[in-house]
């Protein structure tokens, strides 16, 4: 015979009783009061804990604030390869085109700073040792950008190991290692690019956490927000040095994996169908390749947009380029020049002429070698008639005045 569903079997083999319907109901009632006070516990637990971490961040990004800042102003002359970027954000608040090899993003930084604080740029950072108090340099203000960088790169590193699951002992201990590093210190109070992109470094990793752990819920806000947000400090990155293309393959290894897992048929909620992995493709193309790309180009834009004067770097350009220049010399010195005009050529690195005369190469030369014997064509470093030479058409012209225009093909004598 079975037993009825509402029996109870008693440990120690004692025997069933009867249910009590009011017994039953104050157990389920006192279970659930139980379940409420774990969870209100577990609530309280998690706000404490969070507590915790933020007290612990508020305390390590005022450490980091007084050591980057402190006494900042020392030494107060030009250091290192202050010379270098400190003369290129003066050349942008002059608006005076220069070339480096470094992309414009940090160095706009730089500019941007002393524009804030009015600076005209004055002071080119010719030599290391300069005076900054002499010239009336803001330096302050120009070392204040990656001061402020640098502290929250430390900020940044809580952030990462917290995001990251662990302990408030590690995050404490992984923060305060970049916190009292002092080769960081030592560069984060100086005008150089490395604070730019160690902190869009870690805010590379920051953002992808993020980004990741919003997998199993996709294209929502906040997913899409942490993965456009990825995408832009990797772009940041690049734009300050190029060294920050390791950043990509940082970031794109992980989600070249998690790509693949989207396909894993033991995966916990089942592969993902090729329409669908294909959107989650598309998405990252998109927010980490597109919008980094864009964002790269763009600073590029503001870099020539500011840069609309003549300066040192019109050299590395061309000629064409040259000529958008406003106070360019060779646009200034430009004339027109028509057929059967004489004119000199002078090579722009060795700078010697293009010179001939009527001397003609020898048929054979002491070493056995065998020329055409044609006219003699040098280059020549001193002022000569010979340096001149007639510019004749390809094809007959009638009468003169003819411009010689870009693209013809001519003839010299």
């Amino acid at each position: 015979m079975s037993s009825s569903p509402n029996n109870v079997r008693q440990r120690g083999g004692k025997r069933a009783t009867t249910p009590n319907p009011d017994s039953d109901t104050a157990l389920l009632n006192g279970s659930a009061n139980e379940k409420i006070e774990q969870l209100k516990s577990a609530t309280k637990d998690v706000v404490t804990k969070e507590w915790d971490y933020k007290l612990a961040l508020g305390i390590i990004t005022i450490l980091a604030f007084i050591t980057r800042f402190w006494g900042i102003s020392h030494p107060n002359q030009v250091v290192f390869d202050e010379v270098h970027f400190g003369k290129f954000a003066s050349y942008y608040l002059q608006r005076t085109y220069f070339f480096d090899v470094h992309p414009p993003f940090g160095k706009l930084l730089f500019a941007f700073a002393g524009w804030l604080v009015g600076y005209d740029g004055s002071f080119l950072f010719e030599n290391i040792g300069d005076s900054y108090i002499t010239n009336k340099v803001p330096y302050v203000a120009y070392r204040s950008m990656p001061a402020l960088m640098g502290s929250l790169t430390v900020s940044t590193t809580f952030l990462i190991m917290w995001e990251s699951g662990y302990s408030l002992p590690a995050t404490i201990v992984a923060a305060s290692i970049v916190l009292f590093d002092n080769a960081h210190i030592g560069q984060t109070r100086l005008i150089l690019l490395d604070a730019t992109l160690v902190l869009f470094m870690a805010l590379s990793v920051l953002c992808y956490i993020r980004f990741y752990k919003l997998r199993h819920v996709p294209f929502g806000r906040k997913w899409w927000k942490w993965l456009l947000l990825t995408g832009i400090s990797m772009s940041c990155v690049i734009s300050t040095k190029y060294v920050g293309a390791f950043t990509f393959f940082s970031i794109g290894v992980p989600v070249m994996i998690d790509l693949w897992d989207l396909l894993d048929v033991n995966r916990k909620q089942g592969a993902l169908g090729l329409p669908d992995f294909g959107k989650h493709l598309g998405a990252r193309i998109i927010g980490l390749i597109v919008v980094p790309f864009l964002m790269y180009l763009f600073w590029f834009q503001v870099h020539f947009s500011i840069l609309s004067r003549s300066g040192p770097g019109d050299d590395f350009m061309t000629p064409e380029f040259q000529q958008t220049l406003s106070d360019n010399l060779m646009t200034q010195q430009a004339v027109g020049i028509d057929y059967f005009d004489n004119i000199a050529m002078k090579h722009k690195e060795t700078k010697v002429y293009l010179h001939s005369h009527v001397d003609k190469y020898p048929l054979r030369y002491d070493d056995g070698r065998i020329s055409s014997q044609g006219q003699q064509v040098t280059g020549y470093p001193h002022n000569d008639t010979n340096n001149l030479w007639q510019i004749i058409p390809s094809a007959p012209l009638e009468g003169l005045g003819h411009k010689v225009k870009n693209g013809d093909v001519v003839r010299f004598r």
